[in-house]
């Protein structure tokens, strides 16, 4: 085997076990902030379920609920409340529309909760956070809340009556 291809091949054994391990050089844990989680080894390891919705605040104060199911499909609007990419990008998206149709820029918020592998649910964004001013970095994210690995777990009949108290449906 040639020089270049023994590098070659280091180098792409490096790769396959760098990329699924970079989840350790993230603070916090991936299961709550998904920092490191695609194209690692923890797939199907964990369990979401949540409720995602925008607040709008205008130059003047005032502010407008956005329900995310008004402009996702179905399968999109299911897969947002536990993924930050989708929720910054969902909220980037409320934001340009806003501020095409009103003619104003705006702040854009969420108000996000989950449950992660049958523990109560617990707010995921930090409710202040402009997502406006937020972007996606490998550095990680730190507008999310920080997780509580000590809430309680629910017993499944807890667990889905929590679940329904949510007004899962846009008004």
């Amino acid at each position: 085997m040639s020089a270049a291809g023994f590098i070659s091949l280091v180098s792409s054994c490096l790769l396959q076990i760098a990329i699924p391990m970079r989840h350790w050089l993230y603070a916090g844990d991936v299961v709550w902030n998904e920092d490191g989680h695609m194209y690692s080894w923890r797939m199907k390891l964990r369990s979401k379920d949540g409720y995602v919705g925008f607040r709008v605040r205008y130059a003047n104060g005032d502010e407008r609920i956005v329900h995310p199911a008004r402009f996702l499909t179905p399968r999109q609007w299911r897969k947002i409340a536990s993924r930050p990419d989708l929720i910054l990008s969902a909220a980037h998206f409320i934001g340009r529309r806003v501020a095409e149709v009103q003619g104003e820029s705006v702040a854009v918020f969420a108000d996000v909760f989950l449950l992660v592998n049958g523990r109560a649910a617990q707010r995921y964004v930090t409710p202040d956070a402009d997502l406006m001013n937020e972007s996606m970095s490998f550095l990680g994210t730190d507008w999310l809340m920080p997780y509580d690995d000590k809430a309680p777990y629910l017993a499944v009949d807890e667990y889905f009556a929590q679940g329904s108290n949510v007004n899962w449906e846009p008004n």
